[in-house]
């Protein structure tokens, strides 16, 4: 227990003699403890004070266990809540714990072992805190490096903004979990880290890469490997980091990593790295239309990109933009706004244009499914 505030505990029981027992022998030890008799006296209790944990009678007269536990979950949920019942069965723990209860022990029972039991939760309760913290840290810290990025290059500003979105979009139409899919879209943000390395003039040239730029272009997955390695919380975002560069056929750097030898965070964010590298304007080139850029990453997919990846994005895009497309329609048909239908000659135009941007592009499509962002 620590030296410094003692940890206060709240027992709940209708039994004079549990109260006494455990107010009595806690105290010794060194807890704030506080016994009320009943459910109601419990929550004007632990609306008046605050508690660090809770000993809670299952079956009181009155509000029994289960309604006082439900109410301490709306009212104090940082609350470790720990039951005492005569009635030991599956259901009674099952229904406490579905309630929010930590755990639950026996009558009757040594006050050690309840002792015992309580500070394992209030450990858990202080690591779950701790735990939420270095994320809070995690996400600032990837903010930061994210804003440095974009800083020197203003070319790519939002590219890693959008690489997050297209990558969470993959992992959760994958299947992965809800933590799974936070770590892939923070590996993204940060996947482009180590160009902070490279200068900016290297990173923007019109004309192709000379030999030695190129390998100096490729550092930037070594380089974003070291920048996080001393940062310990950030070492779950490192496969992205260091592998979104290698190809589903081992031709990729830095290692040649062949199929799913590449981690699959870095599956993921090749594939979003690279739609979005050739859908944004560049110093040295147009974009591609979305259409366009689906193609080429359909007719990669099994040498450059893992093909299963590849089919999740084209899917979950199509069904981004769909719906992006029906909720402008509804603010358009919301707001009354009708425009004049464009003159057959102008789209003619427009797709010509579009058509010779692509053709254009090939070259340099090349060069970004390689080179991706």
């Amino acid at each position: 227990m620590s030296s410094q505030a003692p940890t206060r505990v709240l027992v709940v029981d209708d039994e004079r003699s549990i109260r006494e027992v455990l107010e009595d022998f806690m105290t010794v030890e060194g807890y704030d403890v506080v016994a009320v008799a009943n459910g109601e006296a419990a929550l004007e209790a632990i609306v008046a004070q605050r508690f660090d944990a809770a000993l809670i009678d299952l079956k009181m007269p009155g509000m029994d266990g289960l309604e006082v536990l439900a109410r301490f979950g709306e009212l104090a949920p940082h609350l470790v809540p720990v039951m005492m019942t005569g009635y030991g069965t599956v259901e009674t723990a099952t229904a406490a714990m579905r309630n929010g209860a930590y755990d639950y022990v026996l009558k009757p029972f040594k006050v050690r072992e309840v002792i015992g039991l309580l500070e394992r939760g209030l450990e858990q309760k202080r690591l779950e805190a701790e735990n939420v913290h270095l994320k809070d840290v995690l996400k600032q810290t990837v903010q930061a490096f994210a804003n440095l990025l974009e800083d020197k290059d203003p070319y790519t500003r939002g590219h890693s903004e959008r690489v997050s979105r297209y990558a969470r979009m993959i992992a959760e139409g994958m299947g992965l979990s809800d933590e799974q899919v936070d770590t892939i879209a923070d590996a993204a943000l940060v996947h482009d880290i180590g160009k902070l390395g490279i200068r900016f003039e290297d990173l923007n040239k019109a004309e192709p890469l000379t030999e030695s730029e190129y390998e100096m272009f490729k550092s930037h997955t070594t380089r974003g490997k070291w920048m996080l390695e001393p940062i310990e919380f950030m070492h779950e975002l490192i496969p992205g980091v260091y592998h979104h560069h290698e190809r589903w056929d081992g031709k990729g750097y830095p290692l040649g990593l062949v199929g799913e030898e590449t981690p699959l965070m870095a599956r993921i964010l090749s594939v979003a790295d690279t739609y979005d590298a050739m859908t944004s304007h560049r110093a040295y080139r147009r974009a591609l239309p979305h259409d366009v850029a689906v193609r080429e990453l359909e007719a990669f997919a099994g040498t450059q990109f893992d093909p299963q990846v590849v089919e999740v994005f084209v899917r979950e895009i199509a069904r981004d933009r769909q719906g992006q497309s029906s909720k402008a329609q509804r603010w358009k048909a919301l707001e009354g706004i009708s425009r004049p239908a464009t003159p057959s000659r102008v789209n003619s135009q427009e797709t010509a244009q579009e058509t010779a941007e692509a053709t254009s592009f090939d070259a340099a499509s090349m060069a970004a499914t390689s080179l991706g962002e």
